[in-house]
This record gives C-alpha cells, structure tokens and sequence, in this order.
C-alpha cells in the first residue's frame, strides 16, 4: 500500500495526528548531524551512493554505468550521468552505510 492510500483511508483526527508526527519527525532529522556522501546519479535518478571517503569508488560508478549504457546503446541519446556531493541526515548515513563515518 503507499503511503498517499493510507492516508486517504484515514479520519480527520487520524490525520491530524499523523501530520503532528510527521512534523515532530521532520524537526528531529532536520537538527541531526549531517555527513557528506556521494551520489551517482543518472536520468534524475540516484543509482548508488558513496560514503565522502570512497570518492575514486564512486568515480568508478560513473564510468561503470558510461560502460553499460555504452554497450546498450552505442550512441546514447541525452544520457546524463553525474558524481554529486550531498549531505545526508546522520541516522540516514547509517543506515546506508552501516554506521558513522
């Protein structure tokens, strides 16, 4: 089920109170820590993620999937591939990453 159908099938007081949560989960991740990471991405979408110390890894990524789309398409047509820093919330970095940096 998502989470818009969920929603949908709440009461209003169920909603109000979902959204109170959800408020009091944005200020807890909002004020937590951030760690650089970075992302591979392609065609707007994230296709790997390096912790901040693995840069020549995911550098790496970027040339793999220049590699693959190479072979799947001989002349790709308005492929983007990127290598972006980011910061990630601390508690999202762990759970990607298996911990702190």
């Amino acid at each position: 089920m998502g989470m818009d159908t969920y929603l949908r099938g709440l009461n209003l007081d169920a909603l109000r109170a979902a959204r109170s949560r959800a408020d009091e989960l944005i200020k807890v991740r909002e004020a937590e820590a951030r760690l650089g990471v970075w992302v591979v991405e392609g065609h707007l979408l994230t296709l790997r993620r390096f912790p901040e110390a693995d840069y020549l890894r995911a550098a790496e990524a970027v040339l793999q999937e220049a590699q693959i789309l190479a072979q799947i398409e001989p002349k790709p047509f308005r492929r983007t591939l990127s290598l972006t820093y980011k910061l990630m919330p601390e508690s999202e970095y762990a759970v990607q990453f298996g911990g702190k940096s």
